[in-house]
Order: C-alpha cells, then sequence, then structure tokens
C-alpha cells in the first residue's frame, strides 16, 4: 500500500468491534495508522486491538457509546492524551436513536438513511475540541 501511507497519523474508528468498522480500523493500521478503536463492546474492540498489534501497530481500545456525550469526550480525551492528536475521524457506530435521530431528521431526503442516522453522532464528535 505504497500510495496510502498513515505513518505518523492518528486514527478515531467508532464502531471498531466488528464489520466494517472493525475493516476500516485493520486497513488504517495496515497503512502506518495508530487506531483508537472504539465501540460499546469491550471484548471486541480488544479483539481488534490485538489483530491490530499483530501487525506491529499500536491499538487503543476504548469502550465508548457514541450516543453518551461523557464517553464521547471520554474518548477524544484519551486519545489526545496517549498520542497528542486526532488525524482522522472514521464514525461507523451504526446504532440510531433517540435525540440524534430528531437532529439528523431535518437532513434532506436525498441522504441515505444510514447518513441522516449517523449525522448527529459525528458533529457531536466534531465538537468536543
Amino acid at each position: 500500500m505504497r500510495e496510502f501511507q498513515l505513518e505518523g497519523k492518528t486514527a478515531i474508528v467508532t464502531g471498531a468491534g466488528r464489520g466494517i468498522g472493525k475493516a476500516i480500523a485493520l486497513i488504517l493500521a495496515e497503512a502506518g495508522a495508530k487506531i483508537i478503536a472504539a465501540a460499546r463492546t469491550k471484548e471486541e474492540i480488544e479483539e481488534t486491538a490485538a489483530v491490530v498489534r499483530k501487525m506491529g501497530r499500536i491499538c487503543l481500545p476504548i469502550p465508548t457509546d457514541v450516543t453518551k456525550a461523557s464517553d464521547v469526550a471520554l474518548l477524544v480525551d484519551a486519545a489526545v492524551s496517549e498520542f497528542g492528536r486526532i488525524d482522522i475521524l472514521i464514525n461507523q457506530a451504526g446504532r440510531g436513536g433517540g435525540r440524534n435521530r430528531r437532529s439528523a431528521a431535518a437532513l434532506p431526503r436525498s441522504v441515505g438513511r444510514g447518513s441522516r442516522r449517523h449525522a448527529g453522532r459525528r458533529f457531536q464528535l466534531l465538537r468536543i475540541r
């Protein structure tokens, strides 16, 4: 992956415990990024972290429920404390509901349902710092 080098970069990946989120975390690690793996299930992100470490890369697993502002704040604080910066944010956590569904409902119908569901969480993460 010479054309896709992320040495020295730090990435937060939500939903990193399984599926697409895990795959994204592994690809970013393969490209050289330090990974902060976030998901609600500690065992799943520990498994992701183990795979990243077998690649010889760094992974910090942080149990996080992105629907809780306090969890998101702890995630960002841990990332900055450990690595000094956040270069990449991938919001792949895939559970909708509550306040975020209402705030995202104003997006145009042309935006896919999944994108509207994730929009509230993405903005919440960006507002932290």
